[in-house]
């Protein structure tokens, strides 16, 4: 099998995996640090810098250069690192529409998707999820502070070296260029065998690991309709993984070993770090998800809702106040039949045939207990569901979504790796030895994992062990129900113990996915009114603040420090002020920060947020150490003298987005100089308008500066003009 070549050096490195598994063992969980991106540094020959021009671009002063070139500590570093609060550094990147901005920050992403392409080259993954492609002709340096301590991520073409304190990668690969058939790469590997799966797929896995504690997760929200289109790609040149293809072989076996080759038409290295079903093991996702530059907004709707409704719960028993002015009324929930049926219809129903018919999912229900050795009728015994009354809508739904669940995350995450066949299509009407005698030990997996992967299914299962305990329970969840409704029946039977916590305990205890969310808000004394209700700037902000907080609990909960767990977020902000008014630009870093805060976040995770914007009330909130501004492609720091912090909006405008000719609109600016020539005119032989017109438009303007000097100018011209004196002749 053809795997990067590596190497590794790590000082002390038992001692530090002894420290990880005491924690892993009931050590306490360890503290966040202060972590920050710090500075950019783009080659001349990089293929993807756009405008931008070879050269440091430095995002803080935490960093310097020294004098021989090198990158440094800065010892005149003058923002304090717990600014904004222990653990949470904000940043921006300014300047005019082309400056660099997009192309900065897409430089960054660039970077991480190729290190992350090396870490996995060789790693099996499964068929769901999404491959990454390596992006060719890529020079920059990424630099970073951990701890006090500076990470380093250079991307030189085909090579990539990672160092941060005592820890080193330098990754490189092959490249195959042969056009012709894929040969002696074809390799079985039996994932039964311990020694062979110990070297093939966990070795990659286990440097992920160690990397993602001296490493960074990056979560980016951009909502402009222009942003991250395919098309918009489709010209870099990139390599891709190539997996020979092998048929399922008996006894498990299954073809792990991966070449790089040339990409073929239609593959984008953007598309892959969307959403990726790979349990957040590559460390970078984009959001929305774009599906060809589209983003399905009913589906960004119903994600919105389940991410707000927790946040919105756990605020309300924290005190916490998620948006001005408004309070928590109720979540409330309401089943829906098709939120099941869908799945199966995605994934198995219309895609397999059964007994030379297409199967229904109508036919579902009755048809799994005629087939006694499929696997559906043996997770439903696993599970403990073959017993239910199927002929009750809601209670087969759960039933299959449960089953479906496990299919689901069999199929999709590199953990559930030996399981990946109970997830292809026509697994679920399939049987034999090899499903029953695998099917209780991937039941057991999913119930011991307590990480985001099971989360659905928890909730489901709390579910049905409801119905279990009370029957009639079925015909008050065939309707509408609220959150603290649910929340007493699991607590009068037993499934819960305390109220949650934490935001990541509270999602476990969430009605499951086949439930609508309502969430009803309350202003001051008016009548409840839903989240779709309310004004776009207001669900913008909340859709945004929910994105990261949905992100970052996900991440908390891969708490086995031996998987990859990240526990430093980079927050990447692009055009952030789309839909805001004035007002919610001013106030948005502090009710970030606060909502961060508040939930406690900073104490378990080091946060950096980087905010690309055109808003000066934004800016007003950074100093001007914490800012990168940029001008035709070139870091122009040097040349802005007005601190943004506590600043005056207009001269924000004018120094730091470099508004040099005037703050008035074009069209008013032509009026303006149109007025005044006229006024200047006036009394002459050939006058443009009469003194009542010029009057009318001196009268609708807005500064009362401006207003005072043309009036008193027009006034001069019209006592001239009334006394008779030759204004031609003067």
């Amino acid at each position: 099998m053809l795997q990067p070549i590596s190497t590794t050096v790590s000082r002390d490195h038992n001692e530090y995996m002894k420290t990880e598994r005491l924690k892993h063992n009931g050590g306490s969980v360890p503290e966040a640090k202060d972590f920050s991106i710090c500075a950019l540094k783009i080659m001349d020959d990089c293929a993807q810098k756009k405008c931008l021009r070879g050269g440091l671009y430095f995002f803080n002063d935490r960093l310097c250069q020294t004098q021989d070139g090198e990158i440094a500590l800065n010892p005149k570093c003058q923002v304090p690192h717990d600014f904004y609060g222990p653990n949470i550094n904000i940043q921006a990147v300014v300047g005019q529409n082309g400056s660099g901005k997009s192309s900065i920050l897409e430089l960054l992403y660039r970077i991480i998707n190729n290190f992350t392409f090396m870490l996995e080259l060789g790693m099996y993954r499964n068929s769901s999820a999404e491959k990454l492609f390596y992006v060719k002709g890529l020079h920059a340096t990424l630099y970073y502070l951990l701890d006090g301590h500076i990470g380093t991520l250079v991307a030189d073409g085909d090579v990539m070296h990672f160092h941060y304190d005592s820890y080193e990668q330098h990754l490189q690969f092959e490249v195959l260029n042969s056009q012709g058939p894929y040969k002696v790469l074809t390799q079985e590997l039996d994932i039964h065998n311990e020694v062979v799966e110990e070297a093939a797929i966990l070795t990659p896995l286990r440097r992920m690991a160690e990397v993602s504690r001296r490493f960074f997760y990056t979560i980016v929200t951009n909502y402009s309709m222009q942003s991250y289109n395919d098309q918009d790609y489709y010209d870099e040149k990139t390599y891709k993984e190539f997996v020979p293809k092998l048929e399922q072989g008996k006894g498990g076996k299954k073809q792990v070993s991966k070449v790089v080759v040339e990409r073929e038409e239609g593959d984008v290295w953007i598309r892959s770090i969307f959403h990726k079903n790979d349990g957040y093991l590559s460390p970078i996702v984009l959001n929305p998800y774009r599906d060809e530059g589209v983003i399905d907004t009913y589906k960004e709707y119903r994600l919105s809702q389940y991410r707000l409704s927790t946040i919105f719960i756990q605020a309300e028993k924290k005190g916490i106040q998620v948006i001005d002015d408004y309070k928590l009324a109720s979540v409330d929930y309401t089943y829906d039949p098709w939120a099941v049926e869908i799945k199966f219809k995605k994934l198995y129903l219309g895609k397999v045939r059964h007994d030379s018919e297409w199967m229904e999912f109508s036919d579902v229900a009755s048809w799994h207990k005629d087939h006694r050795d499929s696997i559906a009728y043996l997770l439903l015994c696993e599970l403990g569901l073959d017993e239910l009354d199927f002929t009750k809508n809601i209670i087969r739904d759960a039933a299959l979504y449960m089953v479906y669940k496990v299919l689901s995350i069999a199929s999709k995450y590199p953990s559930y790796y030996k399981y990946e066949d109970f997830g292809n299509l026509e697994s679920y009407f399939q049987g034999g030895e090899y499903y029953s005698k695998h099917i209780p030990s991937l039941v057991d997996a999913i119930k011991k994992d307590k990480s985001h992967i099971t989360i659905k299914f928890r909730q489901a299962e709390n579910f049905i062990n409801l119905i279990k305990r009370d029957v009639g329970l079925e015909r008050e969840f065939n309707g509408t129900f609220t959150f603290d409704y649910y929340q007493k029946k699991l607590e009068v039977y037993g499934l819960i113990k305390k109220s949650p916590s934490n935001l990541r305990e509270l999602t476990k205890i969430l009605p499951p996915a086949f439930f609508s969310i309502d969430i009803k808000l309350k202003k001051d004394d008016e009548a409840t009114i839903s989240l779709s209700r309310m004004s776009s700037g207001e669900r913008q902000l909340l859709y945004t603040c929910g994105t990261f907080i949905y992100h970052i609990i996900n991440l908390m909960s891969v708490q086995d420090s031996r998987r990859v767990r990240y526990r430093n977020m980079m927050l990447v902000l692009d055009e952030v002020e789309i839909c805001f008014h004035p007002e919610y630009q001013r106030q948005f870093i502090s009710r970030l920060r606060d909502m961060l805060a508040k939930f406690r976040f900073n104490k378990y995770c080091s946060i950096c947020i980087i905010i690309a914007t055109h808003s000066p009330f934004i800016l007003s909130d950074i100093p001007q150490q914490n800012i990168l501004y940029l001008k035709n492609g070139q870091c122009v720091n040097d040349n802005v003298s007005v601190n943004p912090y506590a600043a005056n909006v207009n001269d924000i405008l004018h120094q730091s987005f470099f508004l040099d000719k005037t703050f008035m609109g074009d069209y008013a600016l032509e009026r303006m100089q149109k007025l005044l020539s006229d006024i200047e005119s006036y009394g002459k032989k050939k006058i443009n308008r009469n003194i009542e017109k010029l009057k009318q438009e001196i009268a609708l303007i807005g500064d009362k500066f401006l207003k005072q000097q043309l009036t008193a100018l027009l006034t001069y011209k019209e006592t001239l003009f009334n006394h008779g004196q030759n204004i031609d002749k003067r």
